[in-house]
């Protein structure tokens, strides 16, 4: 029993873990978003207020790819940095959810361990306890789609903006021709 039960607290640890990456990858994705239509409304903005010359659009191009690279990868950096490790992640579920009182670091703990000095009865029981515990409490609660939301929900706005920028004005859009194609 105490197999099967560690195995139903783990799928339960990988459906959050996964919810909680959704939603990292949703925070950076949103991120990304709104810093390269915001850098994209700025130069284009550049554009429609200065009478450039095709030397500068080309320096301006450069400047942009090399930006949209940057962002790109200090985002999947910050995204990588925010990956956790299992005991890590555990430990930031117990915090979110102290009425878990440590069951699951206490019985991962134990999984792994030799139970050499313990008995087996008190190992089973803290396996089956900490199951209980898991399936009373919904650890989806854990993580929250907030942030992500928040973030997309600007980029939305910064997009819908750089397109109604190009549809609604003829300088706009040249500039930004002026920088697609320098």
């Amino acid at each position: 029993m105490p197999h099967s039960a560690m195995e139903l607290i783990r799928q339960r640890l990988k459906s959050t873990r996964r919810r909680q990456n959704i939603s990292l990858a949703l925070v950076q994705l949103g991120r990304w978003l709104l810093s390269c239509s915001l850098l994209f409304m700025a130069i284009g903005a550049t554009g429609v207020f200065f009478n450039l010359n095709e030397t500068i659009w080309k320096a301006i191009f450069i400047f942009w790819a090399a930006s949209v690279f940057s962002i790109t990868f200090y985002l999947v950096w910050r995204f990588l940095a925010q990956w956790q490790n299992d005991r890590h992640f555990m430990h930031s579920i117990e915090q979110r959810l102290p009425e878990l009182e440590q069951r699951l670091i206490t019985s991962m703990e134990f999984e792994n361990r030799d139970s050499a000095g313990v008995s087996q009865q008190f190992v089973d029981k803290l396996f089956e306890d900490a199951q209980a515990q898991v399936e009373a409490r919904p650890l989806n609660t854990a993580v929250s789609f907030k942030a992500a939301r928040h973030a997309l929900g600007l980029a939305s706005v910064s997009v819908a903006g750089a397109v109604l920028l190009l549809v609604v004005s003829d300088s706009f859009l040249q500039a930004s021709r002026q920088l697609a194609w320098p």
